[in-house]
This record gives C-alpha cells, sequence and structure tokens, in this order.
C-alpha cells in the first residue's frame, strides 16, 4: 500500500524510522521502509485533552479527526483517549502488539509534553506538574520510538498540539524550533527526519471553526490528497501553516531526503464535462467516496436522494457498517475517555477568525458568537453554516468574519457547503465559497466553473479570485491579460483587491500599457474603503516618490492608517520611520513599541529589526541573546536578509556559540529563501561573498556536511 521514489524501489529495507512529527513540539520523519501493495498499516492516535487544571481546547477533535484520516488511507487505528498515568505501561504494551508485524506503522499523540535530557514526555493527563529536577509521569518519546521501530519495518510518529508556556517563558520571540535536535532519538537510526512545528502562545494561532488546531487542519488537508509523497506534503503542510499563522508558526523539516513514501494511493477520478459546473451530488460523491463515516453517505442519500450514486452509497454504508469497506482501516479504542463534555462550546469562536494575508485586525472585531442572535431579518437568518466554517475575510460581502485560505478544515466545509448549496443553488455567495473550496483542493476547472456562476450574478470576490488564478497559474499559465477583465469588473463593483490589484496593474504595466495617474487613482479609491493593503503600497509610493509626489508625512500618516487595521508590513514601517525620523520624530521606544506589535502579529521582519535594537543597544540594553532569538524567529519565518544575519552571528559568535558550519549553512540558504519579496540583490553578493570566505576556512568533511545539509532543507522545506 505504500509507494516508494524510484531511487528506493527494489531496496530490501530493515525496520526504520520513517516519521515523527512534533506540532507545537517537533515533527520527526524517517523515511526507509515501507510496505508493499498487501502489507498492513497500524497507527496509533493518542488524544490527551487535559494537562492538570488546563485543557487543549482542539485535542480532542484532532485525535478522531486523525484517526479518520489515517483510517481511510488503510491503517487500522488504535484511538487512545485521555491516557492516564497508572494505565502507562498497560497501553505502551497494547501499543506495540497493535504495530507488531505491520509494514508501516503511524502514531500520533496530541496532548502536553516537556523537554528531558535530549528526550521528549508524553505526558499523561492525570500527571503533576513536574519540578525542577523531574519530569511529570508519561512516555517517553524516544522509549515509545524504540517500541514502534521494533515492531514495524517503518514507523511515522506524529505529536501535535504541545503548548508554548511548556517549552519556552519568552514565546514572543522564541524560535519555532522549541527542542534542539535530540540525538537520543536519532542517533544511530538511519533514514530519519526531523520536522519541527513549534506551537504558539498566540490566540489567533490556535483552533479554528473546523474545531481543530492549525497544524491538525493542515496536515490532515493535505495527507488526504491522494498521490501525494510525504516529502511534497511536508513541504505544502510548512508552507500553507506558515501562511495560515503569518509566520506565527513554522514547521521545519530535517534529516535524509533520499527516501520518500506516498501514504495515500491515486483515487479514482471523477469527470465531468470540461468547462461546465458539475451537478452538486458529483461534487459531494468526490469528497466523500472514501469515507470512512457512514454519516457521509447518510448525509449524501439525504441530500440527493434521486442522485444516480445514491446506491452506491447506500451499497458504502452498509460495507462501512461490516467492516468491508475497501481502503478502510479498522477502528479500535482505548483509555479513559473523555476529560469533559465534548459538547461544551465556547461562547465565541477562534481569534483566528478574518485574519488574511499580513492582516491582523484587532481581536474586537474577529469575536463571532457560536449561536447568531434570533434577531428578525438579521444575520441569523442570512447566514448559513458554510459562511462559518468557509467564509473568505477578503470578501466585502461575507456574512462571518471569514477563515483565511488554508485553515479552512475541507473535511467539514465540503460537507457543510455543498449541502447548503444544495438548499439555494442560486445563492452567489455560496457559489463562490464551494468554488473556494475546490479552488483550496487543486481542482481548478471545477472552482472557475463555480466562480463564474457566482461572478454572472455580480458576486466581486468571485472576479477577484478568477483573476487571481491567472495572476498565479492556478491550473493554468500565468497570465496578466487574461486577469485584467476580470480586474476591472471586481474594481467596477467595488471589491478592495481588484481595485488594488488593477492598480498595481497599471502602476507595472501588467498585461496593460502603464498608467501611474490611473493606478493611483485604483489605490486611493480602495484605501477610501479602509483596504490596508492599498494604503500600505500608497505609504511606500509616498516615502520614494514613486509614482506619486514624494511626502513623507504622508507615507507616515497611510502607514499609521493600515496599521490601525491590522497591516503588519506597516506597523513594521512604522516602527522604521521613529528610527529614521523620516515624515515622523525620531523616538526609539515607539519604533521598539511598532517592531514588538508586528513580532507579536507574526511579521517576518519585523524580528530582525527588532534583534538589531537589542544587538546594537539602540533604545534597548544590549542583549546579544535575545537578538539571536529575534533573528532566529526572524529567518525561519522566511525572511532570507535575516539568514545572512544569523549567518553574521554564528559566524563571530553574537549571541550563541561561534559555529563555522552553521553560519556557512545560514550563507548558503539566503538566496534561496524569501518570504513575500526576494532577496535584495545586494544582500544576495554580500551572503555569496561570506560563503566564499566560510567554506574556505572549513574541512572537507565539514563542507560536505553544509552541502548536504542545504541540498536537505530545499527538498524537505521549498526554498523558503
Amino acid at each position: 500500500m505504500t509507494a516508494l521514489s524510484a531511487e528506493t524501489a527494489g531496496r530490501t529495507l530493515s525496520r526504520r524510522l520513517v516519521a515523527l512529527a512534533l506540532a507545537g513540539a517537533a515533527l520527526v520523519v524517517g523515511l526507509g521502509g515501507a510496505a508493499d501493495a498487501a502489507g498492513r498499516r497500524a497507527a496509533v492516535v493518542v488524544s490527551n485533552e487535559a494537562f492538570g487544571d488546563r485543557r487543549l481546547a482542539t485535542a480532542r477533535a484532532d485525535g478522531e479527526l486523525m484517526a479518520t484520516t489515517l483510517r481511510e488511507a488503510a491503517f487500522d487505528v488504535l484511538l487512545v483517549q485521555n491516557l492516564r498515568a497508572a494505565e502507562l505501561d498497560a497501553v505502551a504494551d497494547t501499543v506495540s502488539r497493535h504495530v507488531a508485524g505491520s509494514d508501516l506503522a503511524v502514531f500520533y499523540y496530541t496532548g502536553v509534553g516537556s523537554g528531558a535530557e535530549g528526550d521528549v514526555i508524553l505526558t499523561a493527563v492525570d500527571a503533576p506538574a513536574g519540578g525542577a529536577d523531574r519530569s511529570p509521569p508519561g512516555w517517553s518519546l524516544a522509549r515509545m520510538v524504540d517500541a514502534l521501530d521494533a515492531g514495524a519495518e517503518a514507523t511515522v510518529v506524529m505529536l501535535d498540539g504541545i503548548p508554548a508556556p511548556a517549552l519556552a517563558k519568552d514565546p514572543g520571540t522564541r524560535s519555532v524550533r522549541p527542542f534542539a535536535r535530540q540525538p537520543s532519538i536519532t542517533a544511530g537510526r538511519a533514514r530519519l527526519l526531523v520536522s519541527y512545528s513549534g506551537a504558539t502562545a498566540l490566540p489567533d494561532a490556535e483552533g479554528n471553526p473546523g474545531g481543530n488546531s492549525i497544524f491538525a487542519t493542515v496536515v490532515a488537508n493535505t495527507l488526504g490528497e491522494p498521490g501525494k509523497g510525504l516529502q511534497s506534503a511536508l513541504r505544502e503542510v510548512r508552507r500553507t501553516v506558515r501562511e495560515a499563522t503569518r509566520g506565527a508558526q513554522v514547521p521545519m523539516s530535517e534529516g535524509d531526503a533520499a527516501f520518500d513514501v506516498v501514504l495515500r494511493p491515486e483515487a479514482e477520478v471523477v469527470a465531468a464535462a470540461p468547462e461546465t459546473r458539475p451537478d452538486l451530488d458529483l461534487v459531494l460523491w468526490s469528497y466523500i467516496k472514501d469515507s470512512a463515516e457512514p454519516s457521509d453517505f447518510g448525509l449524501f442519500q439525504q441530500t440527493f436522494p434521486g442522485s444516480a450514486l445514491a446506491e452506491r452509497a447506500a451499497a458504502r454504508t452498509i460495507s462501512l457498517a461490516r467492516g468491508e469497506a475497501a481502503g478502510v482501516g479498522r477502528l479500535t479504542r482505548a483509555g479513559a475517555g473523555a476529560a469533559s463534555d465534548p459538547d461544551a462550546a465556547p461562547d465565541l469562536q477562534s481569534l483566528a477568525f478574518g485574519v488574511a494575508g499580513d492582516r491582523s485586525p484587532p481581536p474586537q472585531v474577529r469575536l463571532w458568537p457560536t449561536v447568531l442572535p434570533a434577531t428578525p431579518d438579521g444575520l441569523g437568518t442570512l447566514a448559513t453554516p458554510c459562511d462559518l466554517v468557509a467564509g473568505d475575510p477578503d470578501d466585502p460581502q461575507r456574512l462571518s468574519p471569514g477563515i483565511r485560505w488554508g485553515l479552512v478544515n475541507l473535511r467539514v466545509a465540503s460537507r457543510v457547503c455543498i449541502g447548503d448549496l444544495a438548499k439555494a443553488p442560486d445563492n452567489p455567495r455560496l457559489l463562490f465559497q464551494v468554488g473556494r473550496l475546490l479552488d483550496m483542493g487543486k481542482r481548478y476547472e471545477w472552482a472557475e466553473a463555480f466562480y463564474r456562476e457566482a461572478a454572472a450574478r455580480g458576486y466581486s470576490a468571485a472576479f477577484a479570485n478568477l483573476a487571481y488564478m491567472s495572476m498565479t497559474g492556478r491550473g493554468r499559465p500565468v497570465d496578466m491579460a487574461a486577469a485584467l477583465p476580470f480586474l476591472r469588473k471586481g474594481a467596477e463593483l467595488g471589491n478592495p483587491r481588484c481595485r488594488t490589484d488593477l492598480g498595481f496593474a497599471y502602476l507595472q504595466g501588467l498585461g496593460v500599457a502603464a498608467s501611474p495617474a490611473e493606478g493611483v487613482l485604483w489605490l486611493r479609491l480602495a484605501s477610501s474603503g479602509g483596504w490596508p493593503n492599498s494604503m500600505d503600497l500608497l505609504a511606500n509610493m509616498h516615502l520614494s516618490g514613486w509614482g506619486v509626489e514624494k511626502d513623507e508625512a504622508a507615507a507616515f500618516e497611510l502607514f499609521q492608517a493600515a496599521a490601525f487595521v491590522g497591516n503588519t508590513n506597516a506597523m513594521t514601517s512604522l516602527g522604521h520611520r521613529h528610527l529614521d525620523g523620516r515624515g515622523a520624530p525620531k523616538d526609539t521606544a515607539r519604533a521598539r513599541y511598532w517592531f514588538e506589535k508586528a513580532v507579536a502579529a507574526g511579521n517576518a521582519f519585523a524580528p530582525l529589526f527588532l534583534g538589531q535594537l537589542y544587538r546594537e543597544g539602540v533604545g534597548v540594553k544590549k542583549d546579544a541573546a535575545r537578538a539571536f532569538a529575534l533573528v532566529t524567529l526572524s529567518a525561519e519565518r522566511g525572511f532570507g536578509e535575516a539568514r545572512l544575519r544569523l549567518g553574521d552571528m554564528y559566524d563571530k559568535g553574537v549571541g550563541t556559540r561561534k559555529d563555522p558550519i552553521e553560519a556557512a549553512f545560514n550563507y548558503a540558504l539566503t538566496d534561496l529563501q524569501s518570504f513575500e519579496h526576494p532577496v535584495m540583490d545586494q544582500f544576495v553578493e554580500e551572503a555569496k561573498a561570506k560563503l566564499d570566505k566560510a567554506m574556505a576556512r572549513l574541512k572537507p568533511g565539514q563542507q560536505d556536511e553544509v552541502r548536504r545539509r542545504v541540498e536537505e532543507h530545499v527538498r524537505l522545506n521549498g526554498p523558503g
């Protein structure tokens, strides 16, 4: 059932560690063994939703989601809920028996963990907090890996949801790698990959209306994609989580990148005529046809009783009840069960609502009740469940704060939104939201068909997304000329994204004859409606005098306006203006304030600039260690210049140990890593010169290590 890359096909492999994942602590993946087409797959999912008097709000749902996702990849799943200290030994034996003789095993843990001498302790729900000289009772990660490795030809272990307060006192500035490399876990194990995904303490970086943590949502969405290799999945998870959290959480993978494994084979293609909108029953069937949940097929029969696929839905329900459904593993439950009422829900939804791109609006406008007021003709009568789980925060006609691209739980949203659209098939907002789901799932032809139907009904966000597909090459070549008609129509309808993108196209001459005067007018229209991205762009234009009269005071006012409504780049720019006095009084305290605010909101650039203040002692007491932590954070959020400065700090031993290998590694990544903008040429050339000098000082074996790590980083994490 497992496919290996051509490089590994035909090799005889002994028991290997395939993967270990920590979201919130670390994800470790070792690739080396795999099942053949008839091999047995076993998975263990442990969901601990409490620790002392603390409750992890999404742990139970995360465990259920991962158990279902793995069952649909043909894993027999043992689901352990709320493991208690008295059960540690017995359940460990149960785990060993469950995975024994399997070709591929997965272990997933969501709960609390703590570091212990190069190891991680997976803590029981009723464990008292450990003292200074001891860890709380729980499973040793290293020993669990040993047990899994002994029972299976290949193993995947995932640890999800370990909270930042257990790892560092200062989560706003720490690295996203909460643990150093684990020598006791990785030593002596061939083909081991380590991918860390540091949890954050930011309240808007945990959970979403789909009921799951950000990392669990993204992992399930990604692993649910048929035919995707694990390396590709790791890169996509890293990119999506970083974008979805605005750089507040950044998975990072390390290790031997020579091997790969496909967790879910290619699926049957559900076809529809090209360039036509498929029937809704066909769309829903494409999402649920391999489901392990009987309720999905009951929903299908209830929603589409006359569908030609209704008989297949009924047959699937019967086969699931008998345990005979093709491609679905068995589910066994163990453990103490729920630690709290699973039906209890908070009055307010997650602060992940309403976050999009570089914007983090104030919490006061992002809080949203789980139950809308029973006002006659109010929002409760207009909004649908689809609006709650799949609304777009960039849509000016939305009826909820919306959920950031990448945070939408595709499993939940697909069922909810298609059902809502079936009840109101001409609703343009629902047509758009279903198109957006299909777009997220890379079903581009179907997405375009739904977008076009919504656009035909005058829905402005549909024009914005149709334009974006051509602007970025989603399912087609990049073609700005093809995007222009959609941008114009959306701009006429008042869509701020379309107005901003159309203005930028005129400024740059992208797909249209350049006309800075025309471009500025569209940007002003978008800005007058309060759109922060256009304000930030106009501010930079006034600062430089590009396309408009140079006016540093006007630039400062625009940066302020954009920052006050949540644009994190504008926050960073305000910090610079208070440092250099361009358009504003010099004030290092205010500069630090805005840099700190941008860091807390997940901006990639601000940690570097705040770190430079601490390194040089500008307006603050010199603190090289804090500077190093901030520069590391900026680099891990994807800012290429921060890689260069991190290399300098390793080279000179500023705030950290002197390490020429780490210095060379970071210099090499400078040209490969970018977040929103390419690395400036001057920094690329500086990094190349420093890399040449650093490599010349290294021994041949050390040079090979740098090259190996750079290749590994790019293959497992992508260029950014």
